[in-house]
This record gives C-alpha cells, structure tokens and sequence, in this order.
C-alpha cells in the first residue's frame, strides 16, 4: 500500500482549495489553515491574521512530517469595470499575495524544515505588469522571484490565467477563463511531477510569450 502524502493547504477556504480537497481528500493526510470557518475539524488551525500568527503556523506545520505546503491564499482587487482599489484593498493584495507567503516560506526555510515540496498559485499577470492589474501582478512576481532566488530545492509555481471564482467575478472574460475544478484537476496531476515555474495549459504559455514581445497598446486592443 502506497504511503499518504501530508498535504498543508494554507488558504484552505479558497474556492480552487475546496475543489482540490475533493480531489484528494481521500488519498492523502490533509491539514488545514484557514482565516475562514471556524471549527473544530481535526488537523484544522484557524488564525484570525496570517502575519499575526505567524508562531502559530510555524508550530503546527512543524509537527508534520515532510509535508508538502500548497499556498492557495489570493487576494486581488484590481480589474473591475467601476472601481479602482483602495489603499486597504492595496495593502491587502501585497500582505496576501506576497508577504504572508513569504512569511511562512522564509520561517520555514530558516529552520530547515524538512518539506517536500512548496507549491504556489501564482498567476499570468507576473510574466508583464499592466496597468489593469499592476499591483496583483507585482506582487506575484515578487514571490515568485523570491521562491526563485531562495535556497528551496523543489518547489512548483503554477501561473495561472483567470480561474473563475467568486473573487473574479466581476471581471471581464477572457480567453483564457478555467473553471476552479479544472484548476483544482491541473493542481492533482502536477504537484508531484513537475517543478520551476509551469502553465496550466499551452494556450496560456503561448500568450506569455506573446505579451513579452507585443506593446502594450496592442495587447490592450486584444484584450490581454
């Protein structure tokens, strides 16, 4: 019989998350941190503020061996038709987007934890920032640049395009729209096979390479 794998799904609220645990809930040991519904599920630490809790992550993900750690945790609040983003919706998409991941990675790292794999949802607005979606996408890309430049030996970073949930929908549709089960699937059929930084499916990875070389204002006519 096949040992289990530990699973931390930090973010564990998320929509994408949800459909994951469905997937995998069966076959592997899960534990949960969410900031989300409280309860008093087994293998569940619900914080109130990921920063503020950082001694209390680090604890729990200690007591599990050679886990690997999905940072599902998203926050975007740019690109919609009638509203631009606060300051507090600014703070809260570099805090989530960036700082708690890096956070807990960089705890995590400074005393050695042995973990199998971190695997981060990033997403396609950190190939080229944009102006509909700057500060989403230079958060990303820090994170992601940060995972690169860090001493961690296996690591998975899956960009992906707009996935769509309740936190992008009311944003316009594109192209390269997924549903958060086909996410949720992609995420099951790669977090043990592959590493480095990967696309969810070739079309999304050809228009990557496609706004590295067109301007922006044709980009904005095509609606990428």
């Amino acid at each position: 019989m096949n040992k289990k794998d530990n699973i931390v799904l930090i973010g564990a609220s998320s929509e994408i998350c949800q459909e994951f645990i469905k997937l995998i809930g069966d076959k592997q040991n899960i534990y949960k941190i969410s900031t989300c519904n409280p309860c008093e599920e087994n293998n569940y630490l619900h914080v109130k503020d990921y920063r503020d809790s950082l001694e209390d992550i680090i604890s729990f993900i200690l007591k599990i061996d050679k886990p690997y750690i999905f940072f599902f945790n998203g926050y975007i609040a740019e690109n919609r038709p009638n509203q631009n983003p606060d300051i507090i919706e600014i703070d809260n998409t570099i805090k989530i987007n960036f700082l708690v991941p890096f956070a807990i990675t960089h705890s995590l790292l400074a005393i050695e934890k042995d973990v199998k794999k971190y695997i981060y949802i990033s997403s396609f607005a950190a190939v080229k920032l944009r102006y509909k979606n700057f500060i989403y996408g230079q958060s990303k890309l820090f994170l992601e640049q940060y995972v690169k430049n860090s001493s961690i030996d296996n690591f998975l970073i899956i960009r992906f395009g707009k996935v769509n949930t309740s936190m992008s929908s009311d944003h316009k549709k594109t192209v390269f729209d997924m549903s958060k089960v086909k996410a949720a699937n992609i995420l099951e059929k790669y977090y043990k096979k592959k590493n480095g930084i990967i696309y969810p499916t070739t079309l999304i990875k050809v228009l990557s390479i496609a706004i590295n070389i067109l301007p922006s204002k044709i980009l904005k006519v095509l609606k990428i």
